[in-house]
This record gives C-alpha cells, sequence and structure tokens, in this order.
C-alpha cells in the first residue's frame, strides 16, 4: 500500500475537479500527505477500522508498542488484541455506541500485546467519511506506567494512613503511660511537702518536684507537637479573666526567677475589664513558653509583662502580650530559625541551656490558630530580647475577682467540701493519691477498680454526690460506664480524671453525659473546683 492509497483510507479530501488550477491541486494533495504523516509518525497510538471493526490501517507507535509487524494486523479484528473485559465490554457496548454517535472518548481499555504483556490505553474514536468509506480513527495513550504509579500511590497512601493511626494511637498510650506514674510522683511529693519535715528532707523534695516538673513539661510538650504534627489541635472555648491568668503564669514561673535572682514585673492595661471568650489554656501555655524563655535566658535583672489593649469593639478586644528580658539576646543569624522545631541556639555536649526547642514552635502554632499573626521577637545579642502577639478575643459581660499573684493558690484555697465521693480507678497509687486528697477536703469516700463494680453500686441505691471517672479500665471503660449511669437515669455529676488529653477523648467523655474533665497529673486546685462546682458548694 503506498503513501498516497494508504492517505486515501484515512482522510476525504474533496472533490478537486472543483479546483480551479493545477497549484490548487498539489496544495489539496499536500495537505492531505501531511496529514497522512502526521498520524503515521503520531508519539500516540493510532488505527482506523472498518465497518466491520476490521483494522485498515496503524501508525508506528501501535506496532511499537503492540509488538506486531503491520502486514501481522492488517485486516485483523480490533478484539483479537483485547483482554477478555476489554473485548466484550467493546462488542457490547463501545463499538455499538461508537458507530451509532460518530465519537467516543476516555474510554479505558486492556490491550495484550504479541508478547503476552497487558497495556492500558485510554481512547478516543472518531469517525470519518473517506473516499474508501466509513472509517473510525482511534488515537490511545499507553497509560500503564500511570496506573501502576497511581495504584503505588493509593497503597502507599493507604500505608501512611495506617501509620498515621497506628502513630496516633501509640502518642496517645504514651501520653496515658507517662501522666499515670508522674500523678504518683508529683502527688505524693506534694503531699510530703506538707508534712512534717527536716529542712534537708524539705530540700529534697523540692528538688524532687522540680524534675518531677521539668519531666512533665518536656513530655507534655512532645505530646503536644506530636497532635501539631497530625493536624489535631482544637481550639476551646471557656470565659476567663487575663488579668486572672497573667498572675497565674507569673506564679508557676516565680521560683526559677528567684532561683536566679531575677525579678518579675508586670504591667496591665487598666482599659480590660470584661472577662474575655477563647482558649484560656492555650493562651496561658503561650505566656508561660515566652516568661519561661525570658527567665532561661537571663542570668540576672528583670523580666517585664505588659498586658494591653489595641482596639475594642462591643463585642471583641484586641489583646497584645509583651515579655521583655535583659538576657543575653539573639544574633541575626539565629532569629530567623528559633521558631523551627527543636532548634537550639547552642547545640551540643557543652551547651548551658536545655530543652527541647519546641517551646515556641507551639505557641507560634497556636497564636496562628487564634488569629494571630506570628510571635514577633525583637532581639540583639546582650541588650536581651522583647517577644509579644496580639489576638482578638470576644468580651464577655462581666469580670472576675482577681487574686493577688504574689500569694500561693494553694494558701487561699479553701479545702473543706465534705461530700461522698466515688472513685473509680484500677491504678492503685492513684487511688492512694485521690483518696489522700479527699482525706484533706474532709471527704468521705469509696474506690472501685472497674465500672462494672460501679454500676453495680448504682443499681442497688447507694447515693454519692460525685464521681470520678477515669477512661481506661478494665471490664468496661469509663465512657461506657457513664452511658450506662445515664441510662439509669442517674444523674450524679461525673467527673473524668485520666491520663487521656486530646480534644476527642474530651469529646468522647462529654457526649457520653460527663459533667467536667480533669487530666492526670491531678492539679489539686482544679479537682477541688470541680467538685464544689458540680456539688453547688459555695
Amino acid at each position: 500500500m503506498t503513501d498516497s492509497n494508504d492517505s486515501n483510507a484515512l482522510i476525504n479530501p474533496g472533490n478537486n475537479s472543483n479546483s480551479g488550477s493545477t497549484g490548487s491541486k498539489n496544495l489539496a494533495l499536500l495537505d492531505l500527505q501531511s496529514y497522512y504523516l502526521m498520524y503515521k509518525n503520531s508519539p500516540v497510538m493510532a488505527h482506523s477500522l472498518d465497518c466491520d471493526n476490521l483494522i485498515c490501517e496503524v501508525n508506528d507507535r501501535w506496532l511499537s508498542e503492540m509488538g506486531y509487524s503491520k502486514d501481522e494486523v492488517i485486516g485483523t479484528h480490533i478484539e483479537n488484541y483485547m483482554c477478555e473485559d476489554s473485548r466484550k465490554f467493546a462488542r457490547e457496548v463501545i463499538l455499538p455506541q461508537l458507530w451509532k454517535t460518530g465519537n467516543i472518548s476516555g474510554v479505558n481499555y486492556k490491550f495484550i500485546t504479541k508478547n503476552k504483556k497487558r497495556i492500558d490505553l485510554l481512547l478516543m474514536c472518531s469517525v470519518i467519511e473517506t473516499k474508501s468509506g466509513t472509517i473510525c480513527v482511534s488515537v490511545m495513550q499507553n497509560i500503564t506506567e500511570q496506573i501502576k504509579m497511581n495504584n503505588e500511590l493509593r497503597q502507599m497512601a493507604s500505608k501512611l494512613e495506617e501509620v498515621n493511626l497506628i502513630k496516633s494511637h501509640f502518642v496517645s498510650n504514651l501520653g496515658y503511660e507517662f501522666r499515670t506514674p508522674m500523678t504518683n510522683i508529683m502527688g505524693f511529693a506534694d503531699m510530703l511537702s506538707q508534712t512534717q519535715t527536716t529542712p534537708e528532707q524539705q530540700k529534697l523534695i523540692t528538688h524532687i518536684k522540680t524534675s518531677s516538673s521539668s519531666l512533665f513539661s518536656t513530655i507534655s510538650s512532645l505530646l503536644e507537637y506530636s497532635s501539631l504534627e497530625a493536624g489535631e489541635t482544637i481550639l476551646e472555648s471557656n470565659e476567663f479573666s487575663f488579668k486572672q491568668l497573667i498572675y497565674e503564669a507569673i506564679n508557676l514561673m516565680m521560683e526559677k526567677a528567684e532561683q536566679k535572682s531575677i525579678k518579675i514585673f508586670y504591667s496591665i492595661d487598666f482599659n480590660l475589664k470584661n472577662n474575655l471568650i477563647g482558649d484560656e489554656s492555650k493562651i496561658k501555655l503561650i505566656v508561660m513558653n515566652l516568661i519561661d524563655n525570658a527567665v532561661k535566658f537571663s542570668n540576672k535583672g528583670e523580666v517585664k509583662i505588659k498586658l494591653s489593649v489595641s482596639s475594642e469593639t462591643d463585642e471583641n478586644i484586641l489583646v497584645n502580650i509583651e515579655v521583655a528580658d535583659q538576657g543575653i539576646g539573639i544574633s541575626k543569624d539565629h532569629i530567623d530559625n528559633i521558631f523551627l522545631p527543636f532548634y537550639q541556639i547552642d547545640e551540643g555536649f557543652a551547651r548551658k541551656h536545655h530543652g527541647m526547642g519546641l517551646g515556641l514552635t507551639i505557641s507560634n502554632h497556636y497564636v496562628k490558630i487564634m488569629g494571630g499573626e506570628k510571635i514577633f521577637v525583637k532581639s540583639s545579642t546582650e541588650s536581651g530580647s522583647v517577644f509579644g502577639f496580639s489576638i482578638y478575643l470576644a468580651k464577655a459581660s462581666r469580670q472576675k475577682k482577681t487574686d493577688d499573684p504574689l500569694q500561693s493558690e494553694t494558701a487561699k484555697q479553701d479545702y473543706k467540701i465534705g461530700r461522698k465521693i466515688l472513685i473509680v480507678e484500677d491504678n492503685h497509687l492513684n487511688v492512694e493519691v485521690i483518696c489522700r486528697l479527699l482525706k484533706i477536703c474532709e471527704c468521705e469516700f469509696k474506690a472501685v477498680d472497674n465500672g462494672l463494680k460501679a454500676l453495680e453500686l448504682i443499681k442497688n441505691g447507694e447515693t454519692f454526690d460525685t464521681i470520678l471517672m477515669d477512661i481506661n479500665l478494665p471490664e468496661i471503660s469509663g465512657i461506657e460506664t457513664t452511658k450506662k449511669i445515664r441510662e439509669f437515669g442517674c444523674k450524679i455529676p461525673i467527673i473524668a480524671v485520666t491520663a487521656y488529653t486530646s480534644a476527642n477523648d474530651k469529646m468522647l467523655c462529654i457526649n457520653a453525659g460527663m459533667n467536667d474533665y480533669l487530666t492526670k497529673p491531678i492539679n489539686f486546685n482544679l479537682l477541688i473546683n470541680s467538685i464544689k462546682t458540680h456539688c453547688q458548694i459555695k
């Protein structure tokens, strides 16, 4: 078959007798030849079929991909080169539709090459009229590698999802396994500090409390950063006093500052008159991280905290926080990197300042998800640093009473509760910590080590003023135990006391019918306040 005859089988050049000159005839023939060469040398596979679905032409790429010579395929049926599923699909659906409508696009076929290799093709077909009759011209893209890659990517994504799920469970369990013993260490250390001890013993107890607090802070940072990476950080919304938040943050940092003879000063804008609505715990953590860094990187001098108001409306207020120190400062070489995770200005075995390098990373992330731009920093070596941030918060309707920041919360707290408490906890050391705390509060209490025993007590009519419920329990979880208690119609306040700390865990507890959610290590004051609130003790 010559090139000109081949081209006539593909394209109808029209009736050349109407042309006005030999030049026009030559132009038509030249165009026809060009079209055929484009078909023949196309970078994608192409074939043409007659009305009986027999191959009347193929291009070079088709022959190369399929492994046949031209003489082997011309005049053969197109189904001969299809896999069984594709052959049935073509015969019953695609080919009848093609000859009826004149066009088909985006069809996936599987062809079999001469050496029995399967390849995936994406087809586009059109029916055209030629001098030799009606034919179908099809172009095909070999998408075998693309499909293989997509399958591999899907498998990889599935494995990554599985790994992330395992990681999430691991982190959750890791947090639980760390927090449970930390409850005991910190709880018993607090109790020892309140007993009659010698000055030397009190000094050792203080060292235990300081070290355990440092360890707990490190663990919490790692777990929080893991949640941050997994995109699991969720903002909460509660009413709080920003003044009280500043006072509490200063109290928590005061001992560390006094050890280095650093004085902490603060100023609070008198225009800040309302309580605010926002995520109090995250804002407090940011402020504490900034104060902690100011103290850590200072050897003397002062740390100044400034709380100011930039603007406000009837509903919202723009609050600014600045923490300034007279410490070692940060050089220009490091200042752009200090918000990177695990970044340390002084590295190696000789570094002076310890820590994970996550405090600023987590704090900056919190500022951003709360609508702020980022934490700003102004610093130079040996001249100190200023860190700060601004966030919009909704205004509440009233102002909370704020306490003197220089007094210990423990000294002010009225511990007397005098209620009957049910403790549902399977860790006997945790039970001992809680029981000792409740004794201080003059409470009557009973402890059981699983949910089934708790349900039995409730069904038998024993009454309690509050239930302290662990989540991770043998036999039946604390969440399921709570659901069943609520199904009995029992309205006793139930407070989760758990080592699980994620927002999802909290949501599960609240949705199950719990009234509050406290995390381990147990904060004595938070526990007392929660019991008082839900028992309506003034």
